[in-house]
């Protein structure tokens, strides 16, 4: 399948409010979402309601050391939060998981390379989703949250809410001989 998967990960244990984002505060990514970008990040996290919280991640795409609309990498909603004070006063680690068509990634590589040649490039006809994954994980609690996106960062295409499970009876290691030859 011609698909890349992107992950990129932050530690939030010494926050520090953003300058110009109201209720954000920057960080340090491991690397960029993009090929060859900038590492600087913020996340905004905000309680809608009890139990309800929204949270919008930046990366500074284009290298002007200022986040701002065009460099939103997720915007994302989490419901039936049982601790809200461990999200409001959140200390932990972000994982963002981005899943692009490998066409995407490749030709971020060709754009960055100085050499490089765009009628040399051949790409799938396959359709390859844009998904996004973000996980925040308590430093203090343990708990691990996971935001749906909302907006451009919804899953393309079927996304099934409760996805049926293989049952254990037909694929299970017990009746493993009934499907040898």
């Amino acid at each position: 399948m011609p698909a890349k998967i992107r992950s990129i990960k932050a530690d939030l244990l010494q926050l520090q409010v953003h300058p110009f984002l109201e209720g954000g505060f920057i960080f340090e990514f491991n690397k960029s979402i993009n090929y060859k970008g900038e590492k600087s990040g913020a996340l905004i996290l905000k309680e809608k309601k009890p139990g309800v919280f929204k949270v919008k991640v930046f990366q500074d795409l284009n290298g002007d050391g200022e986040m701002t609309k065009p460099d939103l990498i997720f915007k994302g909603k989490i419901k039936n939060v049982e601790d809200a004070d461990d999200l409001t006063n959140f200390i932990g680690s972000i994982k963002l998981k981005k899943q692009m068509h490998k066409c995407e990634w490749d030709l971020q590589k060709l754009s960055k390379n100085k050499e490089s040649d765009i009628s040399d490039f051949i790409c799938t006809a396959d359709y390859i989703p844009t998904m996004y994954g973000f996980v925040m994980k308590s430093a203090t609690t343990g708990e691990k949250y996971f935001f749906d996106g909302i907006g451009d960062f919804m899953p393309e295409g079927i996304i099934y809410a409760d996805e049926p499970k293989l049952s254990s009876f037909w694929y299970g290691p017990a009746n493993w001989a009934r499907w040898t030859v």
